[in-house]
């Protein structure tokens, strides 16, 4: 397993026939747990995923800096943003977490986006989002998350499957891994 971690080249991974988790998630630092960490420790221990190729793209900066202006002509912060977007699409699967005690705006315009990536636009009495099937998207939202109310009627809307805990959502990427793996074997 090959982990990817911000702000890495992600040119060797676009043509890649590996297996792309973007584990995806609250990173508010000072509110939000590093379970990055714990979900890729995980994944690692893993027996079942040690022949299989795996590259796990996480976000979480190990050298960002809080005084970096959250701004489009900032070169480290606008590379960030581009990274985590282009990360996201190029992934086969984001396991998404949302930790109840962060607000976590990034994560939820980032469920938002992939939410929309997962709908086509058709024009029918009015404009009707067609679910493609099946979901890259798995979501863990648990109580105590602030807006738990929205993301569980959009994920009930466009049947995009959540999980009860952290632990869940670390197993059914590892069943998701595993999947892939045999399907890409055919």
């Amino acid at each position: 397993m090959q982990i990817v971690e911000a702000p890495s080249s992600l040119k060797p991974f676009l043509v890649s026939k590996a297996i792309k988790v973007f584990i995806a998630g609250s990173i508010e630092l000072g509110k939000a747990r590093d379970w990055q960490t714990e979900f890729i420790e995980k994944l690692n221990k893993e027996r079942s995923l040690k022949k299989v190729d795996v590259v796990l793209f996480n976000p979480r900066r190990r050298d960002w800096n809080d005084s970096w202006r959250e701004d489009i002509n900032n070169p480290q912060f606008r590379e960030q943003v581009e990274w985590e977007l282009e990360a996201q699409k190029i992934a086969n699967i984001i396991p998404m977490h949302f930790e109840p005690k962060a607000l976590a705006p990034i994560t939820l315009m980032e469920f938002g986006l992939n939410i929309q990536l997962r709908c086509v636009a058709m024009q029918v009495d009015g404009w009707n989002f067609i679910p493609r099937l099946p979901s890259r998207l798995v979501v863990h939202c648990p109580k105590g998350f602030w807006k738990k109310g929205n993301v569980d009627i959009i994920c009930a809307r466009y049947n995009i499957k959540q999980v009860e805990t952290l632990s869940d959502l670390i197993d059914i990427t590892i069943e998701g891994i595993r999947v892939l793996s045999k399907q890409k074997k055919l």
